[in-house]
């Protein structure tokens, strides 16, 4: 009886040590794993500055929110990183309608992530600078994707409240 249970501590035993190496071989490869995404993510931010480096702000905050649009969901990271670049140009300008639509934009891929408070942030903040702006496509876009904040947080009565008021300033255009 006493040798039975031994082999079974030695056994219990090694599963433990194999199943602690597999996790440190695990943990070992998912961070060097996300280094090569932070990496590349850097690097196709760099590329992209690079490429706009000769235009006016306006247009390279245009240009990086059409990357950003591009990037929404194959790469969110640097669709994030874009989208900040852009809104900081933005604002050194002081476009508060192009900065409305990289909120949008941002909100966007927050939803995407399942982030749906900061997606929620940013639309109203896109929102407050479109009335700013008075910039109607940019208010009708945000008070759909705050309806769609809202439905996914099982809102229905503001959902619908936005989407229709998206509706009737699109209908107007």
């Amino acid at each position: 009886m006493c040798k039975f249970s031994k082999l079974n501590m030695i056994r219990y035993n090694l599963d433990c040590n194999y199943l602690q190496n597999i996790f440190v071989a695990l943990t070992i490869f998912l961070s060097l794993f996300m280094l090569q995404i932070e990496g590349n993510t850097q690097f196709q931010f760099d590329s992209n500055a690079n490429s706009i480096a000769g235009l006016d702000k306006t247009s390279k905050a245009e240009s990086l929110l059409d990357k950003m649009w591009e990037e929404r969901s194959n790469n969110p990271l640097l669709a994030i990183q874009l989208g900040n670049e852009a809104r900081k140009i933005c604002r050194e300008i002081d476009n508060k309608s192009l900065e409305a639509k990289a909120a949008n934009f941002l909100g966007v891929v927050y939803t995407n992530m399942g982030a749906n408070e900061n997606a929620l942030a940013l639309h109203e903040s896109a929102l407050k600078l479109a009335r700013e702006s008075k910039d109607s496509i940019q208010i009708a876009y945000s008070y759909n994707n705050i309806g769609g904040s809202y439905r996914l947080k099982n809102d229905v009565t503001n959902s619908l409240d936005n989407v229709q008021k998206a509706i009737s300033i699109f209908e107007i255009k």
